[in-house]
C-alpha cells in the first residue's frame, strides 16, 4: 500500500489500531536516475491476524523527508536513523536525530 509522505503517521496508527501489533523494520531503496528516487518501506506484523503489511512511501530526492513514527511506534527510532545515516532521508519531529 503506497502512502503520501505526509501521512505515514496517520497511516501506521490505523493499522495498528486495526490489529498489526508489532513493528518488524523500516528499510529504503535508492532507484536513481528514476523520479521519486528514494522509497520506504515499512513491514508490520500482526500476531492475531498472522500476516504481515507493507506500507510503501515514496521520497523526491529535492525534498526527502517524511515524518517520524517514533510516537506510534517507538522501535521505529533506530530504523528512521539508520534510513537518515545511509540515504540522508529526513524524519520530522524524530525524538533524537539531528536532522528532525
Amino acid at each position: 500500500m503506497t502512502i503520501a509522505a505526509d501521512q505515514i503517521r496517520a497511516a501506521a496508527a490505523a493499522v495498528q489500531a486495526g490489529g498489526y501489533n508489532y513493528f518488524e523494520d523500516l528499510t529504503a531503496v535508492d532507484w536513481f536516475p528514476s523520479s521519486p528516487r528514494f522509497q520506504l518501506s515499512y513491514h508490520i506484523l500482526s500476531h492475531g491476524f498472522k500476516e504481515r503489511i507493507r506500507l510503501r512511501v515514496m521520497v523526491d530526492e529535492a525534498e526527502p523527508v517524511v515524518e517520524t513514527i517514533t510516537s506510534v511506534w517507538s522501535s521505529a527510532n533506530y530504523y528512521e536513523r539508520e534510513v537518515f545515516d545511509l540515504f540522508g532521508i529526513r524524519f520530522e519531529g524524530h525524538p533524537t536525530c539531528a536532522a528532525s
